[in-house]
Formats: structure tokens, sequence, C-alpha cells
């Protein structure tokens, strides 16, 4: 090996022969780049379902073994990087590391980025106090980052010796493992990350509900998924509630039970409509008193809320495992509980209980919005709140965002007056009930700290989008934790955007008009709002 090769990798090179060498080639690989993601897509196939029923899906791919880089300093080479990829090839990984891949006369910039990152599945960082100090690591991880946000590589995380994290992957869990120790259990982790196999345990059978529900017997062995397929291909075409998660979970892993699903979907989206019509619900209160009135404000809530837990649970959860295919279901659902609310309208659409009535379809979006961000699939936002038009006489028709625009469903001066919040102080109290009423459909999905971050993150990112179509956004709980420097979820998007420019989702998929430069105006104007005096006067 040439002095000078192996003086680059041990980061001994002078930064300005380093970046000589790094700048000639630098647009040419980020052009490349593109090609190259869609040349690692082809390659891919649909999920498999796995035989035997008692083990959790996973996800298999044609191109295995699977081809998984290792960023890193190589002051971490001996002690723990050399292991963990000998380990990685024994469990049928092909980790690709700089020692074995490469040779004199190779360019670094080609098999690094281009053959490396460039074709990775997966790109593990090792994060520790040597490789904060490494500008390859730096420049590894830009380029680990913009295809993680395009969706194409996924990025893991391992961090060494309590390493501060750097800001760019805060966001992400990591795995801590300490290399002069026992770290078998962390392997383990970070190969089911690798071939995304979740440590879920089996599924059991149905409880007795759902068995009812479906009227079709269960056996009582593990092997309930054949079981349930058996039941949902017989019945007829009523879905009772409790019945129709279960037959999402089933349709999502394998599509021959997709109609199935969609009745299941139908049905219960009829059963919530008909639980949220105006006999259930009146719009003239006339005679009740504002005292009085914000006290069956708070009650009704907790009604809307109760009559479409299952729903939310069922959108949060097809989201979160299906993919585009699936994603009509959702929004049609979505849209058809928005259309019945909106066309069983009064004579005036501005009323105190005809705004309160749009909450549900608010509450479903919110519960499909924080899946959406869960499962990284954030341009289903954007499709979400562009759905529409919704037409009502003599009104202009409006779009699903300006339907549920949450000012205009429950103004904050009215919903922090709720007999709930007496004695306290809180900002965005509409955004708070919606954070702790829509937790329960993501039980089975996320923990507290995961569904935090994803519900904050969704805030934000909804409140971007009405920014652009609108010019003002009703904000959320998260503004006051950005303004006063608590939250770092607007320096976190707007990081994405500067480095997937072009290839962040929200602006792929449309929003924007297309144009990253537009998205960084919009935080910029965000930020501008939530930070404004007279806002939190």
């Amino acid at each position: 090996m040439s002095v000078r090769y192996r003086a680059m990798l041990e980061d001994t090179v002078p930064a300005d022969q380093m970046y000589r060498v790094m700048n000639a080639e630098r647009q040419r690989i980020l052009i490349q780049l593109s090609t190259v993601e869609q040349q690692v897509a082809s390659q891919l196939v649909e999920p498999v379902r796995p035989q035997d029923s008692t083990t959790p899906p996973a996800v298999v791919h044609a191109d295995a073994p699977p081809l998984v880089f290792i960023s890193h300093s190589s002051e971490d080479k001996a002690r723990f990087v050399v292991p963990l990829a000998e380990k990685l090839r024994a469990n049928g990984v092909n980790a690709w590391l700089d020692r074995w891949e490469m040779l004199p006369g190779d360019s670094l910039v080609d098999r690094i980025f281009e053959e490396g990152i460039g074709r990775a599945r997966a790109v593990i960082a090792v994060i520790s106090k040597n490789s904060s100090a490494s500008k390859w690591v730096r420049e590894e991880l830009n380029a680990a980052t913009i295809r993680r946000i395009g969706g194409t590589t996924r990025l893991i995380v391992v961090r060494l010796d309590q390493a501060d994290m750097p800001s760019a992957l805060q966001g992400l869990v990591w795995e801590d493992i300490e290399p002069e120790g026992e770290w078998e259990a962390g392997l383990e982790r970070v190969l089911r990350a690798i071939f995304e196999v979740p440590a879920r345990p089996p599924l059991g059978p149905p409880p007795a509900f759902v068995r009812q529900a479906l009227g079709t017997p269960y056996s009582e062995s593990p092997g309930t998924s054949v079981d349930l397929a058996q039941a949902a291909a017989s019945t007829g075409s009523t879905i009772s509630q409790g019945s129709a998660l279960a037959i999402v979970k089933l349709g999502i892993s394998d599509d021959s039970y997709k109609i199935r699903m969609e009745e299941a979907v139908k049905g219960l989206t009829d059963a919530t409509i008909s639980m949220l019509s105006r006999d259930n619900y009146p719009w003239s209160m006339e005679s009740v008193t504002d005292d009085k009135a914000l006290e069956l404000l708070q009650e009704r809530l907790a009604s809307f809320d109760h009559d479409t837990t299952e729903l939310a649970a069922t959108l949060a959860t097809g989201i979160y495992f299906g993919d585009s295919k699936h994603d009509n279901i959702w929004s049609r659902s979505i849209s058809r509980v928005t259309t019945a609310i909106w066309n069983d309208h009064p004579s005036s659409w501005n009323g105190f209980w005809a705004r309160a009535a749009r909450y549900p379809s608010l509450r479903l979006f919110y519960a499909a919005g924080v899946a959406a961000v869960a499962s990284t699939r954030e341009h289903l936002i954007e499709k979400m709140m562009g759905m529409g038009p919704f037409e009502i006489v003599g009104r202009e028709e409006q779009e699903l965002w300006q339907v549920i625009f949450p000012d205009l469903v429950i103004r904050d001066d009215e919903m922090k007056r709720l007999p709930k919040w007496e004695g306290t102080r809180y900002y965005h109290s509409l955004s708070k009930h919606l954070r702790t009423s829509t937790r329960h459909a993501f039980d089975e999905l996320l923990d507290d700290a995961e569904f935090a971050r994803a519900f904050e993150r969704f805030e934000y990112l909804r409140s971007l989008l009405e920014i652009d179509k609108g010019g003002h956004s009703a904000l959320g709980e998260y503004s006051w934790y950005v303004a006063h420097r608590r939250s770092k979820v607007h320096d976190r998007v707007r990081k994405d955007i500067e480095v997937a420019k072009q290839e962040w989702p929200l602006v792929k998929a449309g929003a924007f008009k297309g144009d990253y430069n537009q998205a960084l105006r919009a935080t910029e104007a965000l930020f501008q709002q939530l930070n404004s005096k007279s806002y939190w006067a």
C-alpha cells in the first residue's frame, strides 16, 4: 500500500491535499448518486412472507447477501471495526471494509462513494471520540444521509465509548457498544436492522371478540395467521370494528387478502360515519350557555375520540406496515369521513358546533400523518393534505388541509378554557389533546419516545405545508419548544432539506412547487412566525 494512500486512510494528509482529491470528483459523484440509486432499487423485490407463521415477517431481498458499508475512523479498526466486519460476514452480510476492498492505485472516491456507499443496502456509522475528528467519516455520513432520506439506504448508527452524537444523527435510534466488553446482543440488533427482521415475539391467537366477530373457529395453536386467513376468506361483507384491525394486518402481509382488507376498512369507515352523524352530535345548541358549552365540548371531544379509536388505530397500522400500493385505502377512508361531515352541513358552517364536528377528520389525519413519519413515508402528508376538493353550497371548494385547519376546528382560546385545563397555561391545547388521544393508536407500533419524536416532526411538517399553501400556520405544541430552544425539530428538518435538496420526499411529492429552495424559505417563514413576540405575549 502506498504511503499516500495509507496516510489518507489514517487522516494524516493535510486538509488542503485531501480536499483537492475530494473536490475534483465531488460534483460528478453527487450527480451519479441518483443513477446508482435507481440501479440498486431495480434489484429489489417485494417482501416475501415466511412459510412458518410463528416467525415474525421478515423482508427478504433477492440481492442477498446484503452489501453493508462500514464508516469509521481508522483508529477504531483494530479494537472494533475489523472484529465487527468479520462477525457480519460470518452471519451472511457482505461487509465492505476499505482494508479488504481497496488496492494501491484505486480511486478513493470511486471505490468508497460509488462502489461502497453507492451500492450498499445499509451503512453502519461507527461513532466514537475518534470519528468526530475524521473528515472522511463526515463525507461518508453526508453521502449516506442523502441516500437514507431518499429511501434507498438504511443508516445504522453504532456508538462507542458513550461518544457525543453528531447533531445530524440525533434523530436516529443508535446501538451503544463497549468494544472491550460483551457485545453479542448489540451485534444481533445490528443484524436485525440490516435484514429488517424485528425482534417481535410470535403472534398468538386473536382475542375471543375477534373470533366471535368473524364467526369462524380458530385453532388454539400458535399458527393463527393461517386460521385468520381462512376466517377472513369465509366471512360475509359485514365487518365489525373488533375484526377490522386484525384483517388489515393480514391483508398487508398477503396480497391475496387485499380485497378483503379494503372491505374491512370500508365497513369500519361506514360504521364510524354512522356514529358521527348529526343524530348523535346535534349542531344546533343555541340555548346552551358559554360555560356549559365548554363543558359539553370537552365531553363531545372525548366521545369523538371514542368513536374514532378503532379507525385511527387501523389507519395508523395500515400506513406503518403497508406500502404505496395500499395508500389509497387509507386516504379514501379519511376522505369519506370528511365528505360525510362536510355534506351533512347546517345553514351556517361557521357555527361553534359545526366547526367542532370536523374534529374527527382532524384526529384521523393526525393518526395517519404520525404513522407516515414513523414509517419514513412523509410524502403521504402532502398527498393527504391535498385531498379534495370538498364542496359545500355557496362556498369555495376546499382541500383537506383547509377543511381541518386546526384553528378553524377549535380555536385555541376556546380549547384552553376547557374545564380540564383550568388552572394551567397551555399554548396549543388542541395539539396537546391530539397528542394524548392519538397515542393509543400506536400502542402496538411505537414506544413513548418514538411516538413523541414522530408526533413532533409530523406537526412541524404539517405547519410547513400550511405556510407554503396559505402563508400562515396553526403551529402546534412543538412551536413553544422550538421558540424556547428546547426542541431541534426545526434544525433537523432544515438540515434534511439542505442535504437532500430535490430528493427530499415532500419536494419529490410535489409540495413547495417541487423546489427545495421554496421549502427552505417556508422553514424561515415558519421560524419567524413561531418566534414573533406578539405570538407568545
